[in-house]
């Protein structure tokens, strides 16, 4: 019998909070409260955001279909997040889970918003078109490389001072707005971003005798992990050097995109250690994602050259073709380059060249020039 999905109510707020509880505390019984972790997704405005199954009148199965906007460099990107999918243990096996995917699929693909992501394991997404991809790193540098990578110690000219997400100042948002990757939000939005589950502290370098700050850095309580941060090189340079003073591993972590800005490139360069920040990602519509990509990508496509990507379905969704050209020109006959839906992730966003991911001919080496592009979700918009 096909299940019967619906829309969460703001009535059914607290049920469904009580039963992603118990859902997610069978694998993980110190899990937290859903509405301490993700106060915002929690809201009475984003209940409709949820689409549940119930059986005898119960909620026992939810999936989470969240709008966001991601800024990368030149690049604005309408996208979902996924998240909070889960099931009551004593309802699994039963095609819960994938109806309420198929369907959150389904109600993405006729929306404008060209991809989506989400979190979790591989093998469990890849039959709904989602591929394990991005190319975000988290890095590891320590007190002494932030002092002297660069091949000089930054002069004790800063002030460093702490905040909290309720007075954010407003030289404070206009160095967040200035981030190469953010998610876009209001003022306010990003407040609560920054209220969530543990409290997060904003800490704000300033020049001596001058109150402006001019770089800002978001820390999770007791962490070493810098879950936001930007501004200018020398000053965020000086802030991240205090915060590793501070803690006993006398070092950070965060996130870089490689390539995006000054700093990021000087994380890369100089960080004890850099893994990859691998999402799930799926292509919507893979026309309206390259146009969105364009600035980026166009520049880099040599003289003369083209080719056309066929990305073709194996999952749930769509099953006819889609068609891009790259360059300048239409394709010669034969000029296509023909992959699945995974394929295409693992082209588009890495963290692969594209050598690795299929069998290129002479002529299209020239497409590592151009792909991986750059796409990873700041840690406070994580869903």
């Amino acid at each position: 019998m096909t299940p019967v999905i619906e829309t969460a109510q703001v009535a059914d707020r607290r049920e469904l909070l009580d039963m992603l509880a118990m859902a997610f505390r069978d694998d993980n019984p110190a899990h937290l409260e859903f509405d301490f972790l993700y106060a915002d997704l929690f809201a009475e405005a984003m209940m409709d955001r949820h689409r549940i199954i119930r059986q005898d009148r119960r909620i026992v199965a939810c999936v989470g279909c969240y709008e966001q906007t991601l800024r990368v460099g030149p690049v604005t990107l309408d996208m979902f997040g996924i998240g909070q999918v889960s099931c009551l243990k004593a309802f699994r096996e039963r095609g819960f889970m994938t109806a309420l995917m198929t369907d959150a699929v389904s109600r993405m693909e006729a929306t404008p918003a060209p991809m989506s992501w989400l979190g979790g394991r591989r093998d469990r997404y890849a039959r709904f078109g989602y591929e394990i991809a991005g190319t975000a790193c988290r890095c590891r540098l320590n007190r002494k490389t932030l002092r002297d990578g660069a091949g000089e110690t930054p002069s004790p000219r800063y002030d460093v001072t702490p905040h909290t997400s309720a007075d954010i100042t407003d030289a404070l948002w206009s160095l967040y707005t200035s981030n190469a990757v953010r998610c876009v939000y209001s003022r306010d939005e990003w407040m609560r971003k920054l209220a969530r589950g543990n409290p997060q502290t904003i800490w704000a370098a300033s020049p001596r005798n001058d109150s402006s700050p001019k770089a800002f850095a978001v820390t999770s309580q007791g962490s070493e992990f810098v879950t936001e941060y930007g501004g200018d090189f020398d000053a965020l340079r000086a802030l991240l050097t205090m915060l590793a003073e501070r803690n006993e591993q006398r070092a950070v972590s965060l996130t870089c995109w490689p390539g995006a800005s000054e700093f990021a490139d000087f994380l890369w360069t100089h960080a004890e250690w850099v893994s990859p920040e691998l999402l799930n990602l799926r292509v919507h519509r893979l026309s309206d994602l390259m146009n969105a990509y364009r600035p980026i990508w166009e520049k880099r496509v040599p003289d003369g050259e083209s080719v056309t990507l066929v990305m073709h379905r194996t999952g749930v969704g769509d099953a006819t073709e889609q068609r891009f050209t790259i360059g300048d020109r239409p394709s010669q006959p034969g000029v296509e380059l023909r992959l699945d839906e995974l394929q295409t992730v693992r082209l588009l966003f890495g963290p692969w060249p594209p050598s690795m991911v299929t069998n290129l001919p002479p002529r299209l080496q020239w497409l590592g020039q151009i792909f991986p592009l750059p796409f990873g979700v700041p840690a406070p918009s994580h869903v």
